[in-house]
């Protein structure tokens, strides 16, 4: 057994009536003046006004949110609100508000601009503002990552800030603040649980730890996303959702995911696309393309999710199956020409590919990229 961590820096708040715990985190840090990064709409939800409204301390609103977060309107944010004393930094919404506000939060901080950090061209700061983070979606974990994910358009390029200075000082969990989510973004966003789930259990870097935490989360995501596509209101099924994704969250800071979202970065700054949707899209020819290095792997996941099968190959097979079958249940059918991208534009899209490749079970070649780029057009 190799060497691994457990534990991460953020506290993490779970459950309905966790924002209320808030008001005192600012009263025990003596905090006067916060910055809500949140959309418009977000921030004048009920349940956002109602907790803004109990902070004990002044707040101001940032409201350009993006759906991929530009790395340049974070560092507008930083240079509107650099030298007006912010004490803490606050996230609410989705994936896309959440690594805002952690981007911001180091920007803050940091004397390089966020983008030159972003471009590798100075180096991380070792301090951001305080943070706290209030996920609205159940699907990115962002609340107990480490990385906020960025655009650059000035590059057509998609990465993002990481390392544990990156992650939240406080996440408050409440799975109530799910409940009015439309289907397409419980069904996207869920589906992001499962390749957290999985990609970190089939990681290099994973640990025992991290294997217990993929298969929680990836039993919830089989048993309870289905049940919202029929009942989007059963705050049973909710409340198991957000701890899914949260759970996937601390993994994306201990393991780390594979090829998929390595795949996805350059289609997503490309065609400005959600994350998730490229994902299903490039998932059924991973997969195929995985099976052969990771046989024994992916039938332990169908063991996690009530597989029987007799021989590790069929209980491998059954789990792609059952992958592509909970694909299609909930509306996320994709391929790549469903975004605008044809076999040539496929072909380009490999040279873009950047990070970790080594992490995955699998062949990373720039062949097998190309592979599963066109198989999956």
């Amino acid at each position: 057994m190799t060497d691994f961590n457990i534990g991460i820096p953020t506290q993490i708040a779970f459950g309905s009536g966790s924002l209320s715990r808030f008001a005192s985190v600012c009263e025990e840090h003596a905090w006067n003046k916060a910055l809500v990064i949140a959309s418009a709409s977000m921030s004048q939800r009920d349940f956002a006004a109602a907790f803004l409204d109990r902070l004990p301390l002044e707040v101001q609103i940032w409201t350009n949110v993006e759906s991929n977060p530009r790395v340049g309107t974070v560092d507008a944010c930083v240079a509107e609100y650099r030298a007006q004393g912010i004490d803490v930094v606050i996230g609410i919404g989705g994936g896309s508000a959440m690594d805002q506000a952690k981007a911001t939060a180091v920007g803050l901080r940091a004397g390089p601009s966020v983008t030159s950090l972003m471009r590798g061209e100075a180096p991380m700061p070792t301090t951001k503002a305080p943070l706290a983070l209030v996920p609205t979606t159940s699907g990115t974990g962002s609340e107990a990552s480490w990385g906020a994910i960025l655009t650059d358009c000035e590059r057509g390029e998609k990465g993002g800030l990481r390392g544990r200075v990156v992650s939240a000082d406080y996440a408050f969990v409440d799975p109530s603040c799910t409940i009015d989510l439309p289907e397409s973004i419980t069904m996207t966003t869920g589906f992001d649980v499962l390749t957290h789930a999985l990609e970190t259990f089939l990681s290099k870097k994973r640990s025992p730890y991290t294997t217990m935490l993929s298969r929680r989360s990836m039993q919830s995501v089989f048993r309870y996303l289905p049940v919202l596509k029929s009942s989007p209101r059963d705050l049973g099924a909710r409340t198991e959702m957000a701890f899914a994704s949260t759970l996937a969250g601390i993994n994306l800071a201990l393991s780390s995911t594979c090829l998929p979202h390595r795949l996805q970065y350059p289609l997503g700054a490309l065609t400005d696309t959600p994350h998730a949707e490229g994902l299903a899209a490039l998932y059924p020819s991973w997969l195929a393309s995985t099976l052969p290095y990771a046989t024994a792997d992916l039938a332990e996941c169908a063991r996690w999710i009530g597989g029987t099968a007799s021989s590790d190959r069929e209980l491998a097979d059954w789990f792609v199956e059952q992958v592509g079958a909970l694909i299609g249940s909930i509306g996320m059918l994709r391929r790549l020409s469903d975004f605008g991208i044809d076999e040539a534009t496929a072909e380009k899209l490999v040279s873009q590919v950047s990070g970790a490749l080594d992490n995955d079970p699998g062949d990373a070649s720039p062949e097998a990229l190309r592979r599963i780029y066109l198989q999956s057009v």
